[in-house]
Parts: structure tokens; sequence; C-alpha cells
């Protein structure tokens, strides 16, 4: 039965994956996100109070919306937040670009015509390369003009490599620790009842999440 469901789960969401950016397109990240969350609420508690095999067989299969989901929006939310400066908090605390700001905006531009400023992606110099003429220097803080060291910013395979060690983790640990919680409770149901308490937080946590620039504004006000 074990093997049945996750066999659903997978199916689930293979058709889901097809489906995610026209649903992410039509309602919105936001929704996509928060539906996931609440349907893992809705599933972990009604695996955990019911006693039929077909319904948990059901609930187990709609967790591969749910697998699909975070497959797909945590990566898609942060190429968000690095493709534009205002939404990364990466760039908050760095220098800005000198010159003109629509110029320094086509730096981090997806344009083939805004990367031609150097033979870098996104404009941006390689350590130990003088700028090519016509390209603008990072300023290093609050010193001279003449002080153009470069900025190093966090980059995005850093957030992944911290995004799926923190999925990994959500994987190892419980499976560490909920072993000597159902010995101690003396019922598996205590399994899913944690799983429920768990994705009451979770969800709880996703309504904390960036989405666009007014989150952005909404989140730094309060």
């Amino acid at each position: 039965m074990a093997s049945v469901g996750l066999f659903l789960q997978c199916v689930v969401s293979v058709l889901c994956s097809a489906l995610v950016d026209r649903w992410v397109a039509l309602l919105g990240a936001r929704a996509v996100y928060s539906s996931s969350a609440a349907l893992l609420v809705l599933v972990t508690a009604v695996m955990t109070v019911s006693s039929s095999v077909l319904m948990v067989t059901v609930m187990a299969a709609l967790t591969g919306y749910i697998f699909c989901v975070l497959q797909v929006l945590p990566y898609t939310l942060l190429c968000f937040y690095h493709s534009d400066r205002q939404a990364s908090p990466s760039h908050k605390h760095t220098s800005a670009y000198r010159g003109d700001p629509a110029v320094s905006k086509s730096l981090f531009s997806s344009d083939p015509a805004a990367l031609r400023g150097n033979g870098h992606p996104g404009g941006v110099t390689l350590p130990g390369e003088a700028p090519p003429a016509g390209s603008l220097a990072l300023d290093a803080g609050d010193g001279g003009e003449g002080d153009s060291t470069p900025v190093c910013q966090r980059g995005i395979c850093f957030d992944m490599a911290i995004l799926d060690s923190a999925y990994l983790l959500s994987q190892v640990l419980p499976a560490m620790c909920l072993g000597s919680i159902v010995q101690q409770a003396r019922n598996v149901r205590a399994y899913m009842a944690s799983a429920f308490c768990f994705s009451l937080l979770a969800f709880v946590c996703s309504t904390r999440v960036v989405y666009s620039h007014a989150d952005l504004h909404f989140y730094s006000s309060i």
C-alpha cells in the first residue's frame, strides 16, 4: 500500500508539473503556494484521524500536488529575487552603481543588448580584470570617488544550495526524530499528528513569503 501511495503521488506530481506554470500565470504565485500549504494541512489532518485505507491512499495521491509546488515555486521566487535588485535582500546593503540610473538598471536586465557592455553576463567585471571602457564600476563603500573595488554579492547558486539543504534537512531530521515519537506515543497516528502540526507552521510561514514589490514594502514597514 505504501508503494501504491508513492506511485500515485508521483503520477499526480507529474501531471501538476505540466500545468503549474499555467496556474502561476493565471492565479499568481501566492495563490498556488498558499493552496499547496493549505492542502498539506487538510491532507495531514485527514490522514491523522482516518482509518480508511482508501481515504489515506487518496490523501497520499494529493500530496503529489504539494510535492510539485515545493519543487517549482521556491526556485521560481528565488530567480525573481535575483533578477530584481529591489526585491533581492543580497543587494540591500551594497552600494549603488554610479552614473545614470537607467544604465545601472540595464546591467541587471535580461535583454541581450544590455549585456554587451562588457564580455560577462550582467555587465559585471570579474575579479582581477580591469573594467572596459564605458562600463560602470561598483563603489565599495562610502569612500572617495577613486575607490572602485568590486563589491562581492551573494549569488543565486549560494541561495539555491541553502534552499536544497533546507529541503533535504526537512526530510532527514523528522526521520531521525519521529521514530522515537511514535515509540513514546505507542501509536502510529503520532507520526501524522506531528506532520499536521508542522504543516500548520508551514502554512503560517507561507503567508510571510515575498511574492511582489507590494509584499516587500508591506513587510519592511512592520
